[in-house]
């Protein structure tokens, strides 16, 4: 459930900041592949779910940090017991970032009431830097987690960073990491390996196929065969998804415009690294164009330099 979550909350805050912010009207949008005959889906996809000893270890981080509160409210800053905290969340990244982002924000949020107000400024930068370098790890569905979850750590660290001429830099090779990852022309796949082989092996109707126990007919060399275009779809699947969502942020910049307008308007003069954060971000000619004066740089979302167009259908 927490990727449909992840999904649904992307969503909103794309929207708010096309409707709201920038009054975007009509926005190209990516649409999903309306599946034929030969796609329709024979099971009901299974709900992507952390294991329970993962949910249980959450939980028990979840508890650890609620403890320290107290002390850290009265300045007692045990490293130690941070350092090992933070230890047990980096265990989660390469198989559970959602498990990850979900405690990321718990920590910053301690840190945040830490009453030295510099000390909790250098350790909430020390998080921000932990989340924007981390690497993605070649798997759609988790990359698609990673990707979503970077760009709210920056609204989290906001007035953290947009002065911070080293950060600014981390953020722009963020925007530049989604214009990396996006496959130019994608055409969705249509991921129906597995769903085709069963009907070469069944000859019953798509209603009885809808039936989840028919895979029990299957003979173990079927099933294993089955298993290996299921996966295979999911994986399509899964890249389906990661395109939309490359796509959805690179429309929006990454947030990444509102920090160039700010520091621009700030610093006018610092062009060497001005034209350092564009390479980083990989704007294009008509992005870099727009930059050279902020006070030109439209409101109106809808009005911005075009990005490259939306995955679409065969």
């Amino acid at each position: 459930m927490m990727r449909v979550e992840i999904r649904i909350f992307l969503f909103i805050q794309i929207s708010c900041m096309v409707w709201v912010s920038y009054g975007v009207e009509n926005v190209e949008k990516p649409k999903q592949k309306e599946v034929n005959s030969e796609c329709i889906t024979l099971f009901e996809p299974e709900q992507d779910q952390l294991p329970k000893e993962i949910q249980a270890k959450i939980k028990q981080i979840k508890i650890k940090i609620k403890q320290m509160e107290p002390q850290i409210k009265k300045g007692e800053i045990n490293q130690t017991e941070i350092a090992q905290i933070m230890k047990e969340i980096e265990t989660l990244w390469s198989n559970y970032p959602e498990g990850y982002f979900d405690l990321i924000p718990r920590m910053s949020s301690l840190f945040y009431i830490i009453p030295d107000r510099n000390v909790g400024i250098k350790m909430n930068l020390f998080l921000f830097d932990r989340i924007v370098e981390k690497p993605f790890l070649n798997d759609p569905r988790k990359d698609s987690i990673i990707v979503n979850e970077k760009e709210w750590s920056f609204r989290l660290f906001n007035s953290l960073i947009q002065n911070d001429r080293t950060r600014l830099l981390k953020v722009a090779r963020y925007l530049g990491g989604i214009r990396e990852k996006r496959i130019p022309n994608y055409v969705y796949h249509a991921a129906c390996r597995g769903n085709v082989y069963l009907g070469s092996v069944f000859t019953f109707n798509e209603f009885e196929l809808s039936n989840y126990l028919q895979l029990k007919k299957l003979n173990p060399q079927q099933l294993k065969k089955y298993k290996k275009l299921k996966a295979m779809d999911d994986r399509d699947v899964d890249e389906n998804h990661f395109q939309d969502d490359l796509y959805l942020l690179d429309l929006a910049r990454g947030g990444l415009y509102k920090y160039f307008l700010h520091y621009i308007k700030m610093h006018p003069e610092d062009k060497t690294f001005i034209k350092e954060l564009e390479k980083a971000a990989k704007l294009t000619k008509e992005e870099v164009d727009i930059f050279k004066n902020a006070k030109n740089i439209p409101s109106n979302f809808s009005k911005w330099p075009k990005v490259a167009p939306p995955p679409k259908d065969k």
